[in-house]
């Protein structure tokens, strides 16, 4: 089992797509990892280690009620993904559908999420992160003496 992993770093994009991906980040997903879209609306991107992302194929396509519908759920997943190897440097290249997904242009926030990690704009984190979203932190974590 892959430990998690924490934290963010801003991170420059060019404009090819090409990010050096942090290194503690490559170390826990290995040497190749998945990076796809957030399947909830937040316009982000989600990345997996390969292990993990073949894992999640399954449990999407369970999701379909019907069988074609199991199969488009599973083909928007594979459509909206992309493969990712870094480089000597440790940089990889986002593919331009996801870079506009997730609103990314000249830069990007990588955050650790659990055992895998997201790829923000900062403008989008700034928003899932809003005093809202604090307020309801606070109220969830207040029982928890966290």
């Amino acid at each position: 089992m892959v430990a998690a992993i924490y934290g963010p770093q801003k991170i420059t994009v060019d404009a090819k797509g090409r990010m050096n991906f942090p290194a503690k980040f490559r170390e826990k997903l290995g040497e190749s990892f998945v990076i796809t879209v957030n399947m909830n609306n937040v316009k982000h991107l989600k990345v997996y280690s390969e292990e993990d992302f073949e894992a999640l194929a399954p449990k999407m396509q369970a999701m379909g009620k019907t069988e074609a519908e199991a199969a488009n759920i599973l083909r928007f997943l594979q459509v909206n993904s992309q493969d990712a190897k870094p480089d000597k440097q440790g940089r990889i290249v986002l593919s331009a559908e996801l870079r506009k997904h997730a609103g990314i242009e000249n830069e990007a926030i990588v955050l650790g999420a659990g055992k895998g990690a997201e790829i923000w704009n900062a403008a989008n984190l700034a928003e899932a992160t809003n005093d809202k979203v604090k307020e309801n932190y606070a109220d969830v974590t207040k029982d928890l003496n966290i």
